[in-house]
């Protein structure tokens, strides 16, 4: 159990109020209790029932008629296992409550995996499958997207829910509260027959039925109204007592203020359901179910599960309705249901800045400026701003009125029209082809004369570079020449390569290495061949600063010792190469 005084407290509570509720089918909680059951809970639960003599409704069990109770005695006679179980305990596995502390769901997860091994002997359920889609969707966080059609696919064990199981994951994502209406029918659905809704009926529970309403609670309704069909509404295990025609029925213009009036009703009676109580549960399932009774209206209903969940007194709504369980924000919230602005965005996409057409204002494209749950204001200008025109509808009316569309055509600024002109940005490159000429031109210069082959050896696959003869100290001067114009640029490299630095005219420019010499192609440019040594005392090569004319400076690897024959050239550190004291260009 919790490890803190009040998750403890938390635990205890619950655990109470649900022997409280059971009728003495439950041992009494004493507060000496040291752990929670994961799975198998319906094991312990039995075992501390036969120790505390608890109430039973099989006459097999009870001692007697008369006192309907366990008998511990007597059952253990029966059976030497439960002896054992009752006197001496059985094995358990203990996580510590510290693993819960930092991953919540832990205890949801295990419960999923302790009972999978069921899926082995009996087939997986709509509800179940909704369950686990949701307890694995509340897992992630905020900043994760769930396709919620990928995980029902994932988690679905059955071959018979695998043709519609993405609907059962949509209907999850859409319209489920956080998952807390799943709960709610995995609960109450225990006591029904293990029955199918079909394909059919799932496509129409999670599809946008009503243009400008959600209505989950609606949905829910019809769940759990043929989960709960009477056996002779059952076929081959499918339940028919709501048929896909019943819901397309319920797109009548007739039946929208009925519709709207028992969603209310339903949301109401909702609020004042607490998923720890489990008479509210059983009364609130038995209302919006298939109770076998009739009433006059909704009304009351609604008034006889008041009167049922808590007799004499009507129930405020509970303080602990946020749960301290973190949930996923990809699932509704059942508030967000109700909102005109959250509903809208569900039937067209709404971005303030996006462009958009309207039937009744042919020729015009509108932008969207502005949105809130009152009102969507979108603004029209002509091209030469010669007239203008505001509208301005409710959120409701955008999935009808409203079609995006591409962005309007528009005058370019005139600062844009001016900045692209070819002599303006083209003068910047006009100026790296400049320094590029004048790295060539000193590269050129340099070696000319020179035969390089004489003095230097590559070797192109380690890409390492030896001396051929004695050369004295500061005599071997190597430039970063490179092979094209792009190759210069303003912004300095990441540093997962090497590069080269030079200054002409006041700009510093970074150069990028050339590709290197590779099957009879690329540059062997000695400068790019020189590794970084494993120890400072094997570097001879540094990084000096070589003023080339006025106004080009260019850094250069220099031998900062005298190298031997079949010597490698090798440098410390490339960060060297950095020029801190020159100007950096302005763009």
């Amino acid at each position: 159990m919790s490890a803190s005084e009040t998750g403890r407290a938390e635990q205890v509570a619950f655990n109470t109020r649900l022997s409280q509720q059971a009728g003495g089918l439950l041992a009494d909680v004493t507060g000496l209790e040291r752990y929670c059951t994961v799975s198998s809970g319906h094991t312990a639960a039995f075992v501390k029932a036969v120790c505390s003599g608890c109430l039973t409704s099989e006459p097999e069990l009870a001692s007697s008629k008369e006192s309907q109770r366990l008998n511990k005695e007597e059952l253990c006679q029966r059976d030497r296992t439960l002896k054992t179980m009752v006197e001496e305990g059985w094995t358990w596995t203990v996580i510590a409550a510290r693993a819960e502390q930092s991953f919540p769901q832990l205890a949801a997860l295990a419960e999923v995996a302790l009972n999978s091994s069921n899926a082995s002997f009996q087939q997986q359920l709509e509800v179940e499958l909704a369950l686990q889609i949701a307890n694995l969707a509340m897992q992630t966080t905020h900043q994760e997207k769930v396709d919620f059609s990928k995980l029902a696919e994932n988690v679905c064990m059955s071959t018979q829910l695998a043709k519609y199981c993405k609907h059962i994951g949509l209907w999850v994502e859409r319209y489920s509260d956080d998952g807390k209406l799943v709960t709610f029918l995995a609960t109450f659905t225990k006591d029904a027959e293990s029955c199918f809704l079909g394909e059919e009926f799932w496509q129409a529970a999670a599809s946008s039925l009503w243009p400008k309403d959600l209505r989950p609670l609606c949905r829910v309704a019809l769940i759990a109204t043929g989960l709960t069909a009477p056996p002779i509404k059952i076929v081959d295990g499918l339940s028919k007592l709501i048929t896909r025609s019943d819901w397309d029925k319920l797109r009548g213009k007739k039946l929208q203020a009925p519709l709207t009036d028992m969603e209310k009703q339903l949301y109401d009676a909702w609020k004042l359901v607490d998923l720890g109580e489990v008479d509210m549960i059983r009364a609130f399932g038995r209302k919006m179910g298939r109770e076998g009774k009739k009433h006059d209206s909704l009304a009351a209903c609604f008034a006889l599960f008041q009167q049922e969940a808590h007799p004499g007194q009507i129930p405020a709504v509970p303080a602990s309705a946020s749960s301290s369980t973190p949930t996923a924000a990809t699932m509704l919230k059942l508030d967000d249901a109700y909102d005109p602005l959250f509903v809208a965005k569900q039937k067209v996409k709404l971005e303030v800045g996006n462009f958009y057409t309207m039937p009744s204002k042919e020729h015009k494209v509108f932008k969207l400026t502005s949105m809130d749950p009152g009102s969507l204001v979108l603004e029209w200008q002509d091209l030469f701003q010669r007239g203008q025109e505001k509208v301005v509808i409710f959120p409701e009316e955008g999935p009808k009125l409203l079609r995006p569309c591409k962005s309007v055509p528009s005058l370019l600024p005139p600062e844009k029209f001016e900045a692209q002109q070819p002599n303006v940005y083209l003068k910047q490159q006009l100026k790296e082809t400049e320094a590029w000429v004048a790295l060539l031109k000193a590269y050129s210069s340099k070696f000319s004369s020179t035969n390089l082959s004489s003095l230097l050896a590559i070797e192109p696959q380690s890409r390492k570079l030896f001396a051929l003869t004695r050369i004295s100290k500061g005599q071997l001067v190597l430039m970063p020449g490179t092979d094209a114009v792009s190759k210069l640029c303003l912004t300095e490299p990441d540093g997962k390569q090497n590069y080269g630095c030079m200054t002409f005219e006041g700009v510093e420019y970074y150069i990028l290495p050339p590709s290197l010499f590779k099957d009879e192609k690329g540059s062997t440019a000695p400068y790019w061949y020189i590794p970084i040594a494993e120890d400072q005392a094997d570097a001879n090569m540094d990084f000096q600063d070589v003023v080339i004319s006025k106004g080009v400076s260019i850094t250069c690897l220099v031998n900062s010792k005298a190298l031997q024959q079949q010597q490698q050239l090798q440098v410390w550190d490339w960060k060297d190469v950095k020029q801190p004291k020159a100007k950096k260009a302005k763009k």
